[in-house]
């Protein structure tokens, strides 16, 4: 098995930011392996993005060279494959997700009902109230889009925001070796 430069987990002071998040994450964190598979992995990073920020729902897009969505954990499980391939293709074109990539950088949304990136999709029977995305950036290509929402206005602030940038930053590795292991 290959060596991590994010493994074993190491003391905060190997990763001075590492106090923002929970020991609970870290201990998550140290145990995530790319042998475990990629579809593995990315159910993992939501869970832990999930219960870092207190979100009802979260999701994962894993995105190629040319910025194509090749593996995905959705926030609305069961959809039909035609409904979620719509339904992403909006996302990264008008809404959260396409900002972030275009701006390489994550950002919230307090309130969606007055933020114009936030984008009702068809069909949803869910209300969010406040949303927050982050990209997952290896050796400045753009792997992966972690999307969290709760269904409460104002619910993310700039702390879950760092949270999970920092999760994104400790995954990265991890998850381009699951995703070139994938094929």
């Amino acid at each position: 098995m290959a060596a991590y430069s994010v493994f074993p987990f190491q003391p905060v002071a190997v990763f001075p930011n590492v106090s923002t998040l929970s020991y609970k994450a870290g201990i998550v964190l140290a145990q995530m392996r790319p042998d475990d598979g990629l579809e593995t992995l990315l159910h993992q990073i939501v869970r832990l993005s999930m219960a870092e920020t207190e979100a009802d729902r979260g999701s994962i897009l894993v995105l190629n060279e040319c910025g194509m969505v090749t593996h995905k954990v959705l926030a609305r499980p069961g959809q039909l494959p035609e409904v979620a391939r719509v339904n992403v293709a909006l996302v990264l074109t008008e809404g959260l997700g396409g900002w972030v990539i275009r701006n390489r950088r994550g950002d919230l949304i307090r309130d969606t009902n007055f933020d114009d990136r936030w984008v009702d999709l068809p069909d949803d029977l869910w209300e969010t109230g406040s949303a927050l995305a982050v990209p997952v950036i290896w050796q400045d290509h753009i792997l992966a889009l972690i999307t969290l929402q709760h269904q409460d206005k104002l619910q993310f602030n700039d702390s879950h925001l760092s949270r999970v940038e920092l999760i994104a930053q400790r995954v990265a590795e991890l998850l381009e070796t699951a995703r070139r292991q994938a094929g």
